[in-house]
């Protein structure tokens, strides 16, 4: 093994490893998003809050009410109404992101950093760029792997928590435990949680989990990590047709869970790097603020 500054301008090595494994952290690929979360529930933060408070974003003009402050007195409005109006503002939260990888199985070929990507290679990857991101929004975020092995991590935010999804993300393996079903899966979940599932959704597992956040009122989506073409290899000679007309059942029956699943308010959008959870997050953002303006 050898390392190399960025600009080759220093390099270590090459030495042999004597370890038995190394462990090398995943990929991120390019990540960033413009929308806000839609239920920011935090104490300090950066996304806007339904509930006014101190802060920048303007909420509106209002009537003098006591205990309201000097420096918050509209002189304009209140010269030309002849009674005191004061400017209201929301206040800046921060928002908790809990990241779903499902390891349940793994479709695909995985050909390495530059070469083709399996289903667990696109979550992998993309559970880590969401992390970062919402990491340098100032956001908390936590992990949970659905596999063989209960991978958790907790909410937490800065650099030494990047880490250790990194390093939780780096050691995900592919399998089912033989007593991990819909009803004993608890992803204990706080409310106004934002609930990312990243799974190629062909196990009813995730899609009874999936249901079960939206009817619960969790603000969830679903990032579909399948391989956008996939084709099984025949086990054995002269099956290739067999398990070709098999795994065309099993992708219309996909086609008819993603068809049902966003019709209970739980969105599914392909993985396509930069921008793809604006979209849906302003989706999701809509729905809890008119519930909130409602309530009023």
């Amino acid at each position: 093994m050898a390392l190399t500054t960025a600009w080759g301008a220093w390099r270590w090595g090459p030495v042999a490893l004597t370890a038995p494994s190394l462990r090398v952290l995943p990929g991120r690929t390019a990540f960033d998003s413009r929308a806000e979360m839609p239920q920011p529930v935090g104490l300090v933060g950066a996304h806007r809050s339904q509930r006014n408070g101190t802060g920048t974003e303007l909420a509106g003009v209002r009537g003098f009410q006591v205990g309201d402050r000097l420096q918050r007195i509209d002189w304009r409005v209140s010269l030309r109404t002849g009674e005191l109006h004061v400017v209201s503002t929301r206040s800046e939260e921060d928002s908790a992101v809990l990241l779903v990888v499902d390891a349940l199985a793994d479709h695909g070929r995985s050909g390495g950093i530059d070469g083709e990507a399996s289903s667990l290679d696109l979550a992998v990857r993309a559970a880590a760029a969401v992390a970062a991101h919402v990491g340098r929004a100032g956001d908390r975020v936590g992990l949970r792997v659905v596999g063989p092995a209960a991978a958790a991590v907790a909410y937490g935010s800065g650099a030494r928590h990047q880490q250790r999804i990194l390093t939780t993300l780096a050691g995900v393996r592919p399998g089912r435990a033989a007593a991990l079903t819909a009803d004993r899966l608890r992803l204990r979940v706080a409310p106004g949680t934002v609930v990312v599932v990243l799974s190629p959704m062909l196990d009813e597992l995730v899609s009874t989990m999936t249901a079960t956040l939206t009817r619960n009122g969790l603000p969830t989506l679903v990032v579909d990590t399948l391989p956008p073409v996939l084709a099984p290899a025949p086990v054995a000679a002269g099956t290739a047709g067999v398990e070709a007309l098999a795994w065309r059942m099993r992708r219309v029956e996909r086609d008819l869970l993603l068809d049902e699943v966003p019709a209970h308010g739980c969105p599914v959008v392909p993985w396509r790097g930069p921008g793809t959870l604006d979209q849906v997050l302003r989706g999701l953002s809509g729905p809890a603020r008119a519930r909130r303006a409602g309530v009023r």
